[in-house]
């Protein structure tokens, strides 16, 4: 069976996934809310992700799904506790450019890059 995936036609959050299964259909916002409660999705949000029985919404969920499924999740506890710095990382970066943060440009180009500083997972890691 196909997977399935479907999020807003706007460059959010989901962008990442949108490079590997092409551009959405056009279509109606009207419907997504007449469907999104006859999906079968515990927490029916945009994106969300059903591949068979698997069912999920919420971009970290759907991308903690795919690590798992493809092998590519951490296999020690070291490797989660870095997984799990990474992801909360990942998170402050994200509001850091959120639109209703009350700050200024300037000080998001100050703060955003050390912020990706502590991405610099060269070495022996």
């Amino acid at each position: 069976m196909a997977v399935k995936t479907g999020y807003w036609n706007i460059r959010g959050a989901y962008e990442e996934k949108r490079y590997n299964v092409g551009p959405a259909p056009d279509y109606d916002p009207s419907e997504w809310l007449n469907n999104k409660f006859n999906l079968g999705l515990d927490f029916p949000n945009c994106p969300y992700y059903i591949d068979g029985d698997v069912k999920l919404s919420q971009t970290f969920a759907i991308l903690k799904y795919l690590g798992r499924k493809h092998n590519m999740a951490a296999k020690t506890e070291e490797e989660q506790i870095r997984v799990d710095l990474i992801e909360a990382e990942a998170i402050d970066v994200g509001n850091e450019r959120h639109p209703q943060r009350p700050t200024t440009r300037s000080g998001r180009t100050t703060r955003i890059p050390a912020h990706l500083r502590e991405f610099d997972l060269r070495g022996p890691r």
